[in-house]
């Protein structure tokens, strides 16, 4: 139903995919924001280090092991701090998210959902994952207008 990407760690912890499930609907009295769940698993295609703090990824999302989507990221790291911007190619459209990893607190990392196109346009919700071996597993709670 929808796809998400995102891409965490110093080696690299991908995070996206999607398989959304309706949450709510509108609320008494008038439309409101619809609330969805992806579930998503995001494998790392692609890694290039622009430098030792700069770097982007290219990863393909599945959920329930069927591809769902793709997506680019952007990473910069600080310290002990890696941001990464990520745009995720999905059904129906984008959606755009931000992150950050920190790695002092083992592999969960935490982020927001800042908009989108198509059927994302105006979405705004959370990211959050855990970085495994392999990429990521992220869970997006998102809404659109």
């Amino acid at each position: 139903m929808t796809r998400t990407p995102l891409v965490i760690g110093g080696t690299t912890v991908a995070a996206l995919s999607a398989a959304g499930v309706l949450l709510a609907g509108p609320a008494l009295g008038g439309s409101a924001a619809t609330t969805h769940t992806l579930h998503l698993k995001v494998h790392t295609l692609k890694e290039t280090e622009f430098s030792k703090h700069q770097f982007s990824e290219a990863d393909q999302l599945t959920s329930h092991g069927k591809k769902v989507g793709n997506d680019v990221l952007y990473g910069r790291i600080a310290g002990h701090t890696e941001t990464g911007h990520v745009t995720a190619a999905l059904k129906g459209g984008t959606m755009r998210l931000t992150f950050t990893f920190d790695f002092t607190q083992g592999n969960s990392f935490a982020g927001k959902v800042t908009g989108g196109t198509g059927k994302y346009a105006g979405a705004s919700g959370t990211i959050t994952g855990t970085g495994t071996t392999k990429g990521a597993d992220v869970t997006i709670k998102y809404t659109t207008p």
